[in-house]
């Protein structure tokens, strides 16, 4: 019972949905700049490991993937909802100024959870700002979900 009202309580105390997509909305991650970098990582790995259900395999040994090269002149390019976990090895395969469809192919090869979300979400022939954002809210879902503390 103790536990349990320190769970509820807790949980009370969390933060509102709409303030984790606040903040993750205003994350940013480019070559120039990596303040929030960590903070983008541990989302991933947050997420990954919520969506494998089990603590058996974490891991923090992936990069971060710009899904639209990054462009300083489109702020979105800098932003998470144009962010995914992808292993250094399959990342570098795909190389500078490859299309979403190409992009896609590589992505397939990877064994996070977190990137198979990710082709589900995003089946078009194009990644575009809207895309972006969309996939932004489904990371900032997928963490709250992933932060609740559940009941025993």
């Amino acid at each position: 019972k103790v536990l349990q009202d320190l769970i509820d309580y807790l949980n009370q105390k969390r933060p509102k949905e709409s303030r984790v997509t606040e903040a993750i909305a205003r994350l940013r991650f480019s070559s120039d700049y990596d303040n929030d970098k960590k903070t983008v990582q541990t989302i991933f790995s947050k997420i990954e490991a919520h969506f494998n259900r089990t603590d058996e395999l974490i891991t923090n040994a992936f990069s971060l993937e710009h899904i639209q090269d990054q462009d300083r002149n489109r702020e979105w390019t800098l932003a998470i909802g144009n962010l995914i976990p992808l292993s250094e090895k399959i990342n570098n395969e795909i190389g500078q100024n490859k299309t979403f469809e190409i992009k896609r192919i590589h992505y397939q090869k990877s064994a996070l959870k977190t990137v198979a979300e990710f082709l589900r979400h995003n089946k078009q022939a194009r990644f575009e700002e809207t895309n972006s954002k969309k996939w932004e809210s489904v990371v900032a879902a997928t963490l709250y979900k992933a932060t609740e503390l559940e009941r025993p």
